[in-house]
């Protein structure tokens, strides 16, 4: 299965709801990496769950404050310590090992083709 990637991008939110919004993720993301305090990245589940759950839990932060959703790639660069992005790293990773698997599957089936059974049921003259 291949798992869309997405970023959470928060503004503006007070610590508790900071904290919510990282319960959410944590406990409905397939995988996450969480490194700076208002950004998360994960995989699975698409962009509008995670506005609308989140929206739940913090539904007064667009007078003050913003949250932002947005389905991303794989291909990024960063600029920080080895520690702080081997998390991102390894998950980025082992999505596209997943997307190999998937499209390698996928492009077998598709050589393989259906399974026809023509021997005893075409007339051949």
């Amino acid at each position: 299965m291949n798992e869309a990637a997405y970023i959470i991008v928060t503004y503006s939110l007070t610590d508790f709801e900071r904290g919510q919004v990282h319960q959410l993720v944590k406990s409905n993301a397939d995988r996450w990496w969480h490194q700076f305090p208002d950004v998360w990245i994960g995989w699975g589940k698409p962009t509008s769950f995670w506005r609308d759950l989140i929206k739940e839990v913090v539904p007064d932060a667009g007078p003050r404050g913003a949250i932002l959703v947005m389905e991303i790639g794989s291909r990024y660069a960063s600029f920080g310590t080895d520690e702080q992005f081997d998390g991102l790293r390894l998950q980025v990773l082992a999505n596209l090992r997943q997307r190999t698997k998937t499209e390698r599957r996928l492009r077998d089936q598709d050589v393989a083709g259906p399974s026809l059974d023509v021997g005893s049921s075409l007339p051949f003259g």
